[in-house]
């Protein structure tokens, strides 16, 4: 749910419909200002598989805004050597080029073919009307 914040007051806002804080849903508001993008965490469910811990919503509470990254990536695990992290963006936008180059040559070699073959007046290859029948062969006995 994206949802601007409406002024209500010096300094403070509001939601104009309900942000859900419950099940797998991830709460948190983005600050931009100017460069920098930051975020608080509003809700954030447990997630055993990474491991990261709830960020329970309360009615009351008071948070510091972070770089949005860490919220968007808590997945990441901290003193992972930067070029490793590089390394594996570059393996992923290197997989991405190979298929869109694939699928580029796959597409120009179809167009190559297409114009090869003749088509007769009814669209299909080869000519128009039903297929004339082979000449009949004699058979020769010895």
């Amino acid at each position: 749910v994206v949802d601007p914040l409406v002024r209500t007051g010096p300094g403070r806002y509001r939601t104009t419909q309900p942000i859900p804080v419950h099940g797998n849903w991830k709460a948190t508001l983005r600050l931009h200002r100017g460069s920098a993008v930051q975020g608080l965490p509003i809700f954030l469910p447990e997630d055993e598989a990474i491991p990261a811990w709830e960020v329970p919503a309360r009615a009351r509470m008071t948070r510091n805004f972070v770089v949005d990254k860490q919220l968007l990536q808590r997945e990441q695990k901290k003193g992972v050597a930067g070029w490793l992290t590089t390394f594996a963006y570059l393996t992923v936008l290197a997989i991405a080029l190979g298929l869109i180059a694939a699928l580029a040559w796959g597409l120009r070699r179809f167009d190559r073919v297409s114009e090869q073959v003749p088509s007769g007046g009814d669209g299909r290859p080869g000519g128009s009307g039903p297929p004339h029948p082979a000449p009949a062969r004699e058979t020769v006995s010895a």
